[in-house]
């Protein structure tokens, strides 16, 4: 056995989100709580990650994967139909509600209480709607639904505001996907990251591509060119207008910037927080009608946002300070569900290739 990971107070743990992909994560925790192991003493969850963090906490093997499974999957959390012609956006009230303690699958919270002991913290990552930054409550207090709801709330698609501490709150993936650089800044120098993307020689590999401001820019008039043509397609046509009004707002953000800030590159991944580029541009054209944020400069400064620090997570995975020791457990190929909408047979498939993944890593550092 590797008695450098059983000291607890040298190592802490990252969970990355990915919506109902964190199921791979979930099926490295339940096998990591199937073999007793836990050597962490601070524990970072972002979005479906936190949930992820809180079941492990609470060592509640297999509370996960029930969530993913059974509940993200049912029509009344997301139904991408109603989403487009009814209105009806993410229910994640509802599906939070079951893990409350009347809920179907509670999280057994004196269990978790009695682990974070000893200065142990379990955090979820939540961003301020205002600085669009990075901040981190404790899972475990009486807010915690709150706080919950705040890393996982999708702009896009779930639309109630989240106030606490005077301050309103969106998803953690805005400004930290990967919440790698908080557990640093609190003097961690041993990290372990548990991400829902494949490493193929030490680079992340995804359906995110990097993109120059101008191609941006290009792919913006290319859609607009076939605006139409598309919007007949899906029977829109009548929300043009807005979408028109939306590119032109893009457009002066993108010239921003250019000015600012010439030689940046952003890397852009259309499917981290939706399905594919059809479904996203069907919800941005439906966005400019009935969000709440009505596809204004401040949802193009959250999508920047998000983009800009997800860049900047990259860069400290791909090259960590010299005093990190950094281990990424990641899948072996590009996971077969989606952030949503997935089928439940990909789910399963994602589950068990986690916790095989997470069973190679124990037998890697000695464990088992």
């Amino acid at each position: 056995m590797n008695q450098h990971f059983l000291d607890g107070n040298n190592f802490s743990l990252i969970v990355q989100g990915g919506g109902q992909r964190g199921i791979f994560a979930s099926g490295v925790l339940d096998k990591f709580l199937e073999r007793n192991f836990d050597p962490f003493s601070l524990y970072i969850g972002t979005s479906a990650g936190a949930l992820n963090v809180a079941t492990y906490v609470a060592r509640q093997q297999g509370l996960g994967f029930n969530f993913v499974l059974n509940y993200t999957t049912h029509d009344r959390f997301f139904n991408l139909n109603k989403f487009i012609r009814k209105k009806q956006p993410m229910d994640l009230d509802w599906a939070l509600n079951m893990v409350q303690q009347d809920g179907a699958i509670p999280l057994d919270f004196t269990t978790a209480n009695n682990v974070l002991q000893n200065g142990k913290h379990a955090l979820a990552c939540v961003t301020n709607k205002s600085d669009l930054q990075d901040y981190y409550y404790p899972i475990f207090t009486d807010q915690w639904l709150n706080t919950l709801k705040a890393t996982c709330g999708i702009p896009m698609l779930y639309y109630n505001d989240i106030t606490f501490d005077n301050q309103q709150w969106i998803d953690g993936s805005v400004s930290a996907a990967i919440p790698v650089h908080e557990s640093h800044r609190r003097g961690f120098k041993n990290i372990v990251v548990i991400r829902t993307t494949p490493i193929i020689n030490g680079i992340e590999t995804n359906e995110a591509t990097d993109f120059s401001i101008n191609q941006v820019e290009k792919k913006r008039k290319n859609f607009e060119v076939n605006m139409d043509h598309y919007l007949k397609r899906i029977g829109m046509f009548k929300e043009k207008h807005h979408l028109i009004h939306f590119h032109q707002k893009l457009s002066d953000k993108l010239n921003e910037l250019k000015q600012n800030h010439e030689h940046t590159k952003y890397k852009l991944n259309n499917q981290r927080w939706l399905m594919d580029d059809d479904h996203l541009y069907r919800l941005v054209t439906l966005q400019a009608k009935v969000s709440q944020f009505g596809m204004s400069s401040e949802m193009l400064d959250i999508m920047i946002a998000h983009y800009k620090n997800h860049n900047a997570v990259e860069g400290f995975l791909t090259n960590p300070p010299d005093d990190v020791n950094l281990i990424q457990i990641a899948p072996d190929r590009s996971l077969s569900s989606r952030p949503l909408l997935s089928k439940k047979d990909h789910l399963l498939e994602d589950y068990e290739h986690g916790q095989m993944v997470g069973e190679r890593f124990l037998q890697s550092v000695g464990y088992i």
